[in-house]
């Protein structure tokens, strides 16, 4: 008699997204797609933020830093104009991971959560002091 064979758990693609994009405002995508220099030999790091149901360019701004500072005024007028996301994902890159916090909600309620592969604690500091300031 042939012995019965044992199957293994099928994990799927590890690049297959984990939630589900049914509504705008979903999912954005956050990122800096990197340095380069301007004729005049300052750096310009551009800022993308897209909506994940959609995929409309929701922000696209030349910055001189990846500091939290010039980041912060992009992502309030964001929020403004667009309303809250449920979910930001953006990569393990400045500004938006540090090592000071692990995953976390960001907003009043736990309504946004910032995703991301590992931690964050930059961006997460940075959303949730856009969202607690008081309305203009």
């Amino acid at each position: 008699m042939v012995p019965t064979r044992r199957h293994r758990r099928r994990i799927g693609h590890p690049g297959k997204p984990t939630t589900q994009i049914l509504a705008p405002n979903d999912v954005w995508g956050a990122d800096y797609k990197g340095q380069f220099r301007t004729g005049d030999g300052r750096y310009c790091y551009p800022l993308t933020v897209t909506d994940g149901f959609s995929r409309y360019l929701l922000g696209c701004q030349a910055l001189t830093s990846t500091a939290v500072a010039e980041a912060k005024p992009i992502f309030t007028r964001l929020f403004n104009e667009c309303g809250l996301p449920t979910r930001i994902r953006t990569d393990n890159g400045v500004p938006f991971a540090t090592t000071t916090s692990a995953r976390r909600p960001a907003s009043r309620g736990g309504r946004l959560w910032l995703t991301r592969s590992t931690s964050c604690g930059g961006f997460a500091s940075l959303a949730a002091s856009v969202l607690t300031m008081p309305p203009a």
